[in-house]
């Protein structure tokens, strides 16, 4: 089990980081962090009338997301 955290973004990008990939261009943190499950997998359900996504979405955008973490 790890901490990690989700982010969105925009835009697609692949940007090396350290070891991983950065999937998503000009990253917003979605909290709060989380712990993975014993198969590796994380999940947050989404308000998007909440803060970060709250006034930043439209009808029709598109936005990206990526789970963060360390092993």
């Amino acid at each position: 089990m790890e901490f990690g955290l989700f982010f969105n973004g925009a835009a697609p990008q692949s940007v090396f980081v350290g070891e991983g990939l950065l999937c998503v261009s000009g990253p917003q943190r979605i909290y709060p962090l989380l712990v993975t499950g014993p198969t590796g997998a994380a999940s947050l359900p989404l308000d998007l009338t909440s803060a970060p996504l709250a006034g930043s979405l439209q009808a029709g955008d598109t936005r990206y997301f990526q789970f963060w973490f360390r092993d």
